[in-house]
């Protein structure tokens, strides 16, 4: 039991160490700003599933929950 435990510690102790750094207030080489100045859009395509257009849905509130700003969902 102890050894499971310790590997478990272990492994999620490797997992923090090598961790991505997902969300940077500055701007980085091969980012992208999800909320700027400029207007956001989410694209979706009309022939998509209806959980899509879903998750589109509550990702633009979850922006604008955050940020203020309510990006535009765009159909093509």
């Amino acid at each position: 039991m102890k050894k499971k435990l310790l590997l478990a510690y272990l492994l999620f102790f490797a997992a923090k160490v090598h961790a991505q750094n997902i969300i940077s207030e500055k701007k980085l080489a091969a980012s992208f700003p999800i909320v700027s100045d400029q207007m956001a859009y989410i694209v979706v395509n009309d022939e998509d599933d209806s959980l899509v257009q879903k998750a589109a849905i509550l990702f633009q509130k979850d922006i604008e929950m955050v940020s203020g700003k309510k990006p535009v969902i765009v159909s093509s």
